[in-house]
């Protein structure tokens, strides 16, 4: 998959939007093209957050979920994501590795230590009903994060924005001609 680059995951960013197991691989295959070892998406209804859900890759799910119990501290990752706009990312240099430190994300004293992480997030979509944000973790010793990366996940978002937007049309007109349908087939 990462042979095929930007334009692999924005054609897989289209397939992801319609189950979470294209979900789950558009995850994995967005971690290798950016060189993260640990990467997630996650998906929130504003009005029920304990319906919270992370697809992962080289992470576990109660680590994200724990950051994300941590939104209302401020500073924390997701603290920070919800601070900025749709489709604009935020880098976080130098934290603790979650899954080695309880889980907390918290800035690494020691810039030197291999057990320390880079973060790239950003927000899918954040509207008055749902949220949808992306992380990528790179490990310390692999680099920060470059600006043309920031730009990559910008546009890779615009992208799986877009798709999800597609779904939601599809699903709507789905439901709207299977209520046809019901009316038409019980009609006297």
């Amino acid at each position: 998959m990462s042979g095929s680059g930007l334009s692999g995951l924005v054609a897989q960013a289209y397939e992801a939007a319609c189950d979470t197991t294209g979900m789950a691989s558009f995850v994995e295959h967005t971690a290798e093209y950016f060189g993260a070892q640990q990467s997630a998406i996650t998906i929130t209804p504003n009005k029920h957050p304990e319906v919270f859900l992370p697809i992962t890759h080289g992470i576990s799910t109660e680590a994200i979920r724990t950051l994300f119990d941590a939104r209302e501290r401020q500073g924390t990752l997701f603290a920070n994501l919800v601070e900025i706009p749709t489709g604009q990312t935020i880098a976080l240099d130098g934290y603790d590795r979650p899954e080695l430190v309880g889980h907390e994300l918290t800035r690494r004293r020691s810039d030197a230590s291999l057990d320390s992480v880079n973060v790239l997030a950003g927000v899918v979509v954040a509207d008055d009903n749902n949220r949808c944000d992306l992380l990528l973790f790179r490990d310390k010793s692999h680099g920060e994060f470059s600006p043309s990366e920031h730009e990559a996940l910008r546009e890779l978002m615009s992208y799986l924005r877009r798709a999800i937007e597609l779904n939601k049309r599809f699903v709507k007109m789905f439901v709207e001609h299977r209520t046809a349908i019901s009316v038409i087939d019980n009609a006297p």
